[in-house]
């Protein structure tokens, strides 16, 4: 254990690690109540949302730091310069990791038979219902949540520049096409003495050699 954490494995060369505080805040967010289901659905819900920004940290060549889960929810810690869209995609990577266990959720609730294990029961509420709420939470355009960084994908000079600089640049490759010359026709070639007549004779005078005459 090294400052408190407990290290579950790495992710992209980074270490993945839960704190020891992480399964009293389980028990916060779960209502104080005695859902062991709950709690490890929480925790795992977080962790999903972590590797959601490091996923996209990775993906767009950033360095990864490291992936923490602790008592007041976790942090995807990375370094680097990137553009203000790639920042915005990054915050948005930890709600489309949580959408995939909300997927998970919503199918086991109906391919399962009722009525379910009362663990599981837990579990899939937490999968389901906190996830949703958790998905709210986060994308409040608040300073410290995902949001005050997700929405700005949005902004003027975000995604709205992009699709504006990806236009402007197809109006310039369609001005600038070179369309293709049409190949010059072909004459007939014939080793006979009457072709260096046509060769010699005005365009407009030229007739076909006798024996091409029917």
């Amino acid at each position: 254990m090294e400052g408190g954490y407990f290290k579950l494995g790495r992710f992209g060369g980074a270490p993945v690690r839960l704190h020891w505080s992480a399964p009293l805040g389980a028990f916060a967010f779960c209502g104080f109540r005695l859902a062991p289901g709950a709690w490890g659905a929480f925790l795992l819900l977080i962790l999903m949302h972590e590797l959601g920004h490091a996923f996209l940290v990775r993906r767009f060549g950033l360095a990864l730091v490291s992936v923490d889960v602790h008592g007041l929810g976790g942090l995807c810690q990375w370094s680097g310069t990137t553009t203000p869209t790639r920042r915005a995609l990054i915050a948005w990577g930890g709600v489309f990791g949580q959408a995939i266990l909300l997927v998970i959720g919503l199918v086991l609730r109906s391919a399962l038979p009722s009525p379910h294990n009362m663990y599981l029961d837990q579990a899939l509420g937490c999968l389901v219902m906190t996830n949703l709420m958790m998905m709210g939470i986060n994308l409040l355009p608040i300073p410290g949540f995902d949001g005050a960084e997700a929405w700005r994908l949005f902004g003027r000079n975000a995604l709205g520049g992009w699709w504006r600089r990806r236009r402007s640049m197809k109006r310039v490759e369609t001005r600038g096409v070179v369309r293709q010359m049409p190949p010059p026709k072909r004459r007939f070639i014939s080793n006979d003495i009457h072709d260096d007549i046509l060769e010699k004779t005005p365009t407009s005078t030229k007739r076909p050699p006798p024996h091409m005459l029917n």
